[in-house]
């Protein structure tokens, strides 16, 4: 019989035959095995200390343990001719050159054709991909890996992307990629699937508002893949997170542990769930629009993914989930969640911040200050560093957002074009001041006198209210609205002047006006024409 290889039960059989009392002919015929096969693991067992009775005692059957066959089969394993084939040895003797090709990245196959070219010898891939993986260290093959344990139910959510097919949108009427969404709980692998265009933050917290509908609730810890709408800077021990989603993870209150980098094990569950939504799911499907991609999707996860008896779990994911993770889960959100858009501007020497093409007005100190701005639905809230410093209503395009408190007093009318706001100012000069603004301002076209109303106060800056005020009070005495009088007056010193009281014309008496004139002076005499006078001889 030909020499073979024992199993670890028929190694032990040999040898417990072998304590018994039987000799090597008696042990390989009744273990059907040949007898210098028997005869050379029976004389390994002696040199490992395994010793027979005479007589043979049945206790001696119990030095047969693990450690003792493992010995013993270890001794005895068959070894290999260490002399390399021809093919072999032509990979050895061009090493440094095999070794180069790989270090550039260049695959196997494409390896063989470049040394068949270099030396006329052709080596078979099978060859050369031991060659590589053994001799140089580098092996394609994935290595092992570790299986992590589910953890507590109702814990861990993995999420990813995947894309599903080219599809029309009926927007634009172009092809564009239909990506999705999938969400797989560690515990019950109860999956569900968000179709959608691209990867944004807004994206993303739309499919996990409905994923959290769907579950009934939120998971604690989120585990996603390193997508810019997630993770704005990777990191194996400190990820730093989009902004607008570490802003929803602290409304829902929950928890996000970022995958390595290129590390797919580390959410193992919901990368096989992909394979299967894809095979499943799309394959063989037309979407036609995204809404029906959706509908499709959730009625896919209920009837088709949740009942289903998982191959790892062998229960019902569906119903696992109802059992087992749903009552952990945190309460599910009640209202939809507001969507916020940050960003930064430059105060402008206007007083206004740029948000989305609406102005904004800003105190005058933050004038040419870069601030940050958070927008959502309702407000617009611009930060100086970590200080709040103005909140506003959302604006419409075309329609600013003005804050009368944002503004100096002297600044405030002219950009509010209030005249109000100027007669207020007049009045705290005067009476008379205030009569004159009024009187400057009463026009069908208000605004283009307001000039003169800033020269009238700016006089009382100059020279005092208490004098413009009599100077106004003189001039309105005589009927007479004028800046320029008014400064005049003042310069000169003429305010303090009693108010001037025209008196009335009496009745039936005329007043000689100053540039008036005789009726005679207005009269017109017609000359004679002498040289048109002759004698009729």
């Amino acid at each position: 019989m030909a020499y073979r290889e024992l199993t670890v039960t028929e190694i032990k059989e040999v040898l417990r035959i072998w304590l018994g009392g039987k000799g090597f002919r008696a042990v390989a015929a009744i273990c059907g095995v040949d007898r210098r096969t028997a005869r050379r693991y029976i004389e390994a067992a002696q040199r490992f200390g395994l010793q027979r009775r005479d007589p043979p005692s049945r206790e001696d059957r119990r030095l047969l343990t693990d450690e003792l066959i493992g010995q013993v089969a270890h001794a005895l394993l068959p070894g290999r001719d260490s002399t390399p084939g021809q093919m072999r040895a032509h990979c050895l003797t061009h090493r440094e050159q095999l070794l180069a090709w790989v270090e550039q990245d260049i695959k196997t196959p494409k390896i063989g054709v470049l040394l068949h070219r270099l030396t006329g010898v052709q080596v078979p891939e099978r060859t050369l991909r031991r060659f590589v993986a053994e001799d140089l260290g580098r092996s394609r093959k994935p290595g092992p890996t570790v299986r992590v344990a589910d953890g507590e139910p109702g814990k861990e959510l993995q999420v990813d992307f995947t894309d599903l097919a080219w599809v029309i949108d009926p927007d634009t009427g172009k092809r564009r990629k239909l990506q999705a969404l999938v969400f797989t709980p560690n515990v019950s692998r109860h999956c569900f699937v968000w179709p959608c265009w691209d990867q944004t933050t807004e994206t993303i917290i739309e499919g996990m508002e409905a994923a959290w509908a769907f579950y009934a609730g939120v998971f604690e810890v989120l585990i996603p893949d390193n997508c810019k709408g997630i993770v704005a800077e990777a990191d194996a021990l400190t990820p730093r997170f989009a902004r607008g989603f570490l802003e929803y993870m602290q409304s829902r209150d929950f928890f996000a542990d970022p995958a390595r980098v290129r590390t797919p094990q580390d959410k193992g569950r919901v990368e096989r769930d992909v394979q299967y939504v894809q095979g499943s799911m799309w394959a063989g499907e037309t979407f036609t629009t995204l809404p029906a991609a959706k509908e499709i999707a959730l009625r896919w996860c209920l009837d088709v993914a949740g009942p289903r008896l998982h191959g790892t779990t062998y229960c019902k994911p569906a119903e696992d989930f109802a059992a087992r993770e749903q009552p952990h889960l945190l309460p599910a959100p009640t209202e939809p969640y507001d969507i916020a858009v940050w960003g930064t501007a430059k105060v402008g020497r206007d007083q206004m911040l740029i948000v989305q093409k609406v102005l904004y007005s800003m105190p005058s100190a933050l004038v040419g200050k870069t601030l940050e701005y958070r927008a959502d639905r309702s407000t617009i809230k611009a930060y100086q560093g970590a200080v709040l410093v103005k909140v506003h209503v959302r604006g419409t395009l075309g329609k600013p957002q003005v804050d009368p408190a944002d503004y100096p007093e002297e600044k405030l009318a002219y950009a509010l074009r209030d005249t109000q706001i100027l007669l207020r100012q007049a009045q705290a000069h005067g009476d008379s001041v205030a009569q004159m603004a009024q009187r400057l301002l009463d026009s069908p076209l208000p605004w283009s006198r307001v000039r003169h109303v800033y020269r009238l106060l700016g006089q009382c800056k100059t020279w005092g209210g208490a004098a413009v005020n009599g100077a106004c009070r003189q001039l309105l005495a005589l009927d007479l609205v004028d800046v320029t009088r008014v400064e005049r007056i003042v310069a000169r010193g003429l305010h303090d002047r009693p108010t001037p009281q025209p008196s009335p014309p009496a009745m039936g008496r005329v007043v000689p006006l100053r540039f008036a004139r005789a009726p005679a002076e207005f009269a017109v005499r017609k000359q004679s024409n002498q040289g048109d006078s002759h004698d009729d001889g």
